[in-house]
């Protein structure tokens, strides 16, 4: 059958998510044993990284809609969709370089990021995301779109729309 017995793709000796011949361990797997994590041909690489901006209220959840009295946080997201872990690097210390909150009418506030000037290396864990906040505060009523740029490689950003009202 297809769920279980064994020649079944979910469980048994042959399955596909365990045993010795499975995808995700033994000495054979892309994730782990003697090949690494860099191992076999289907391995992933930086550029299959998600590079993703979010607007958070005053608890931490992500949204496009908030109160003029919720204190924002704004978050830059790398997320790895693969079964991999991603080592990038970034020229310095920081994940991000640039972060920017722009209204309808296209007044911005901007924020630079001070980094320490050392190669910095950074690993994405299979499955998981690596983030950067800053604390924005309290907004007026109006539209903005939130503006990360990543200080991975030259035009890697991030923008996010949403509303305070």
């Amino acid at each position: 059958g297809d769920t279980g017995g064994e020649t079944g793709d979910t469980g048994g000796e042959t399955g596909d998510t365990g045993g010795e011949t499975g995808d995700t361990g033994g000495e054979t797997g892309d994730t782990g044993g003697d090949t690494g994590d860099t191992g076999g041909g289907s391995a992933c690489t930086a550029s299959d990284l998600l590079w993703e901006a979010e607007v958070r209220d005053s608890v931490g959840v992500a949204g496009v809609l908030f109160g003029p009295r919720d204190d924002l946080t704004m978050a830059a997201v790398v997320r790895n969709p693969c079964a991999n872990d991603i080592v990038f690097q970034t020229p310095d210390t920081c994940l991000t370089n640039s972060w920017s909150v722009t209204d309808s009418s296209g007044m911005g506030m901007g924020l630079a990021v001070a980094c320490a000037p050392s190669v910095t290396r950074w690993t994405v864990p299979a499955g998981g995301t690596l983030e950067e906040t800053q604390p924005w505060g309290r907004l007026r009523v109006e539209r903005y779109v939130l503006d990360i740029q990543f200080n991975f490689r030259m035009g890697v950003g991030a923008q996010e729309n949403f509303e305070v009202q």
